[in-house]
């Protein structure tokens, strides 16, 4: 917990998860913060001078996926942004 004079981290209220599996769009709808999940693709040990895809759902926040942008930037990665192509047809919590 942070007090009001503790400066907040911008990428701790996200969810950030390597996936080459799951669809990021199915994950973030089991949440109440779905617009703030992003999936990592590309191993983490290849983040220093490695290409990183960010994948995010349909709905997400541009300000959460620039803080996580410039998070797996300034630890060497060059970030490449994408809509999840592996969306389901059905998710749980629909807007």
């Amino acid at each position: 917990m942070t007090s009001p004079a503790t400066p907040r981290d911008p990428v701790a209220d996200h969810l950030l998860t390597p996936s080459n599996a799951l669809s990021i769009t199915d994950l973030a709808s089991c949440t109440y913060r779905g617009e703030r999940c992003f999936a990592v693709r590309g191993a983490f040990p290849e983040i220093t001078g490695g290409v990183v895809r960010v994948l995010h759902p349909p709905t997400f926040s541009q300000l959460s996926l620039d803080a996580v942008a410039e998070f797996l930037e300034a630890l060497g990665g060059t970030v490449l942004v994408e809509l999840d192509q592996e969306a389901p047809m059905l998710v749980k919590n629909q807007r």
